[in-house]
């Protein structure tokens, strides 16, 4: 098992604990998998996580909260993220490979990296859509010599 399997590994393990999320967050960033890291610290940030079914067989985001959705009402509500995101995510390439939800209000996914991935690239597509620095780190802070 490599590093990134580990760190993965770790994150699986325990859900609701931040660390290991933000030490991967770290250990992509240094892998140049910037869109990932970004995503992992903005779960952190906003107390978000995708429901893992029984038996970790799906990773699931949620948008409409109208939807009386499968689950425990803490997991389902940890994994509620703005509708803007399913609609930008529907034009995600990386993350064609998501299965569409009975319900309409959710994507779901086979693996916690794809899940990761798909919120990765929804954060960066709005931030472009937005206007904002294409990372989260320029964006932390102007130049102070301007």
């Amino acid at each position: 098992m490599g590093d990134a399997d580990a760190l993965w590994a770790a994150v699986l393990a325990d859900q609701f604990d931040d660390l290991p999320k933000l030490v991967l967050a770290d250990f992509l960033e240094d892998q140049g998998q910037g869109q990932d890291a970004a995503a992992l610290r903005w779960c952190v940030a906003r107390h978000r996580w995708p429901r893992i079914t029984r038996r970790q067989a799906m990773f699931i985001w949620y948008a409409d909260p109208t939807l009386d959705h499968p689950g425990k009402p803490e997991e389902v509500e940890r994994a509620m993220l703005p509708l803007a995101f399913l609609v930008v995510g529907q034009q995600c390439e990386r993350c064609a490979d998501f299965e569409r939800l009975v319900s309409g209000g959710g994507v779901a996914y086979r693996s916690l990296r794809d899940s990761v991935g798909y919120l990765g690239y929804v954060l960066a597509e709005l931030r472009s859509l937005t206007g904002l620095p294409s990372s989260v780190e320029s964006a932390a802070a102007p130049d102070p010599a301007t």
